[in-house]
């Protein structure tokens, strides 16, 4: 009953089977699906799914076909339009006039209504008193307003008349009611359109003290998700590395919210990114030292740099560090592939076990490098995240000290990287939320994704 497989095909096939048993019964087999579907999301928002991997992996394929279905409504959309206009405007039956104002008053009376019901709510005497829900203003309640647009449940239900009454005989005004629903349609994306930019606000319009707490929230929620996804991963296994994982996560999360000095330092990306290009700078100094006095083989001094390369290119190109952690994944994938299909002798084995404990020196070596970089610049101004950072390295350096056999540093890697990678991709995912529900702008968006590329580069692994 976990096959995340079985899940999803019982979840896709679900509104297949309500389909065709109730047009068995002779009902309404689009409608039966709709209030199905109602039923299931009002159920999903109090239960969530059993496991984080079936979460993970509904939430994607919903979302593909969703998107896909939607695209397919209006497509239908537009291939009925045609036949159902014509017969509308040639049809002496339907004066043409009526039919617009028709359409109109329906799209009224529904911004009207949306209006209403929300002014009613926010003046509602029962609610909580303690509740910390914000009471909208006019504005705000004119934003909601405008923004029910219509679309595929109302041509659900359009399309939802039968074409012929029991007697075979046509059913009358259906074209009347699909050409009257598309209107809607139509006229709420156009208002929409129109009229949103007009009443929300510029991000020009938000004061540098709003951005700032903006901002800190939004961090704050990203590593809420984080902590949230790594605990729910959490089994006998991997209890180690998720408490590992979990303390930096907190430890973050009580400078955002305590430590307001600390949280404007953690937040300033200039200070944040020159900082750690110096510890990066040191680091690349040290390693050319090192190939100068033939202390470090050719093989070992490239994969170095690679990783070094990779820290700058996540600190100052967005896309090229994305671009750069698919190709990385790509060649992990090859190289776990190879592995499987190819058994190791003993004597490579311990001159790979030689070669991963020489290079695991080398990271303890270039980390402490960058820790006396980094605290030879502190100043007053950024001691705070120049204490963060100390505190990745040293990190760093514990971890590889404290793992002394190979087997066991790849083991304790591998998962690190898997559980690390759902941390980030949630950090990733609630920022992407916050943007698309208007909470944090363009520039925050990017300067926290680029702080999530910052530290991703931190703990990719060498290969």
């Amino acid at each position: 009953m976990e096959d995340v497989t079985i899940h999803m095909l019982i979840q896709i096939l679900t509104p297949f089977m309500i389909f065709l048993v109730i047009e068995h019964l002779h009902f309404s087999g689009i409608l039966a699906v709709v209030t199905a579907g109602i039923v299931h999301a009002i159920e999903r928002d109090h239960e969530q799914s059993p496991t984080l991997q079936l979460r993970v992996v509904s939430k994607s394929t919903w979302t593909v076909l969703v998107y896909v279905l939607n695209g397919l409504v209006f497509v239908l959309l537009g291939l009925q339009i045609p036949d159902i206009a014509s017969e509308i405007f040639s049809d002496s039956k339907f004066n043409n006039m009526e039919v617009i104002i028709y359409t109109l008053i329906i799209t009224l009376s529904l911004f009207l209504l949306r209006f209403i019901w929300i002014y009613l709510w926010q003046l509602n005497p029962w609610r909580d008193k303690k509740s910390q829900v914000i009471k909208p203003d006019i504005r705000t309640i004119g934003i909601i307003t405008v923004s029910g647009v219509r679309g595929s449940v109302t041509l659900a239900a359009a399309f939802s008349i039968p074409l012929v009454l029991a007697d075979g005989g046509l059913f009358p005004g259906r074209s009347l009611i699909i050409f009257i629903a598309a209107g809607v349609i139509l006229m709420t994306l156009v208002v929409a359109s129109i009229l949103l930019p007009m009443l929300t606000r510029t991000e020009e319009d938000i004061t540098k003290i709003d951005r700032e707490e903006m901002e800190r929230k939004a961090m704050i929620q990203t590593q809420e998700a984080a902590i949230r996804i790594t605990r729910e991963a959490m089994n006998d296994e991997n209890r180690g590395v998720v408490l590992d994982i979990l303390s930096a996560y907190n430890r973050t999360l009580h400078q955002l919210k305590y430590e307001n000095t600390e949280v404007n330092s953690y937040n300033s990306k200039e200070l944040q990114t020159e900082i750690r290009m110096k510890a990066l700078v040191a680091e690349s100094e040290y390693l050319e030292k090192l190939i100068e006095e033939n202390r470090i083989d050719k093989e070992t001094a490239y994969l170095s740099q690679v990783y070094i390369n990779r820290r700058e290119v996540a600190a100052t190109n967005r896309l090229r560090y994305r671009g750069l952690v698919i190709w990385a994944s790509l060649k992990k994938s090859l190289y776990q592939i190879r592995e499987s299909f190819i058994q190791e002798n003993e004597e490579l084995q311990k001159k790979r076990s030689a070669k991963k404990k020489k290079l695991n020196q080398l990271n303890i070596d270039m980390a402490k490098v960058a820790i006396q970089a980094v605290k030879k610049e502190i100043t007053p101004q950024n001691k705070e995240i120049s204490y963060i950072i100390i505190g990745e390295y040293n990190k760093l350096i514990m971890k590889f000290k404290s793992i002394k056999d190979v087997k066991e540093f790849e083991n304790f890697a591998r998962l690190e990287r898997e559980l690390q990678d759902k941390a980030f991709q949630a950090e990733r995912d609630e920022v992407q939320n916050l943007y698309e529900k208007g909470k944090i702008t363009k520039d925050i968006t990017r300067k926290i994704r680029k702080q999530i590329n910052i530290r991703e580069a931190y703990f990719m692994d060498k290969k």
